[in-house]
């Protein structure tokens, strides 16, 4: 260690010290992997949509220990796989939301359809813990019998439509996860 001066980093852009962001790795639509200026946010197009496997689970809305239904965390992404951020959007589309249970074996296997209007999804975008719709879901008549559920979701407005659909495990999502620490 050589003591001295505390100074910031260099400008220069062939910098030894500089981080290289690894090809494919998924970054903000503002954030370009080719320089530090920021793209401009009317030219990202939103492509489909994914959840959030780790931010998507089970979800308490009482002070039991019963999972009462599903918390989904759902990122908007452009076609290079980037998560945008909803700012820059008017988000003026209907939401629905169909939940089935994978070990349900009768004829019907849906748990519910959940329907939410412009404004509601309006009211759902959030910007923290990510940037994306957080859609709260409660069961209503039925209950899934298994650990996991298969969500089906569709967001629609005039001729344009995006759907997606995943297996989320009915556990507590980790973001919600109580821990304490030990030390």
């Amino acid at each position: 260690i050589i003591p001295g001066e505390k100074q910031p980093p260099s400008a220069d852009q062939d910098s030894q010290d500089k981080i290289e962001i690894p090809e494919g790795s998924k970054t903000m639509q503002f954030e370009t992997s080719e320089s530090s200026t920021p793209a401009d946010p009317e030219s990202a197009i939103p492509d489909h949509l994914e959840l959030h496997d780790g931010l998507s689970g089970g979800h308490h809305f009482d002070q039991d220990s019963d999972i009462d239904g599903l918390f989904l965390v759902l990122m908007v992404v452009d076609e290079d796989g980037r998560a945008l951020s909803l700012d820059g959007f008017e988000v003026d589309a209907d939401l629905t939301v169909v939940v089935t249970d994978p070990y349900d074996e009768s004829d019907d296997a849906r748990v519910g359809r959940w329907e939410f209007s412009p404004d509601e999804v309006r009211n759902f975008v959030r910007r923290t813990p990510i940037d994306g719709i957080h859609i709260p879901i409660a069961w209503q008549d039925r209950i899934p019998s298994g650990s996991d559920v298969i969500v089906h979701i569709r967001m629609a407005a005039a001729e344009e439509e995006m759907r997606c659909q995943g297996k989320i495990r009915l556990q507590e999502s980790v973001a919600s996860s109580h821990w304490l620490p030990r030390g």
